[in-house]
């Protein structure tokens, strides 16, 4: 078991690491955001959306691996975001899967310092758009028991994205309007 533990506590180290990666022309954003959705689009995933404002550009995709036209019930919103000094990594990623008439959130991983960004609503508000063009009506998911220690911050972050908590039993919900 301490093995174990100590893996997983080296694994969270490193998860927390946020670094820059340079961008291929210095200063140039719009070249490196031409790059960035090219390398995207050939390493199967789906651009959805680019966000653009003064300090950052973020591509909005969908990690499309291993998704077949028969396979549409997993999730993987990811955000690409590039600044005057560089790519920022790992990408910020919402997990999700499709269950009859909900989307149930899986994991939102934001580390480091891309925390408290916005990331995260940039998510769940590509999440509920996703919902509503599949027809879905509800979102749902658990409050995440590996971030006990910010129950407080999960509960904030949820209800500023317009989903219901229950604390008592760590349900999470939203019901969507067509």
């Amino acid at each position: 078991m301490i093995k174990i533990f100590g893996i997983f506590k080296d694994l969270e180290k490193i998860q927390n690491r946020v670094a820059l990666v340079k961008l291929q022309k210095k200063n140039d954003i719009s070249y490196e955001v031409e790059c960035q959705t090219s390398d995207l689009v050939n390493n199967e995933n789906m651009v959805l959306e680019i966000l653009i404002d003064e300090h950052k550009t973020i591509i909005l995709f969908q990690d499309m691996h291993g998704i077949s036209d028969f396979d549409e019930f997993s999730i993987d919103v990811r955000l690409r975001v590039i600044t005057s000094k560089g790519v920022i990594i790992p990408d910020p990623k919402l997990y999700a899967s499709i269950r009859q008439d909900n989307i149930q959130i899986v994991d939102i991983a934001i580390f480091g310092k891309n925390q408290n960004n916005g990331y995260g609503s940039i998510l769940i508000n590509k999440l509920k758009e996703i919902a509503l063009n599949k027809n879905i009506s509800k979102i749902t998911g658990n409050l995440s028991s590996v971030d006990s220690g910010h129950i407080d911050r999960q509960n904030h972050f949820y209800k500023k994205n317009g989903l219901e908590v229950n604390e008592s039993t760590g349900l999470i919900e939203l019901t969507l309007k067509q």
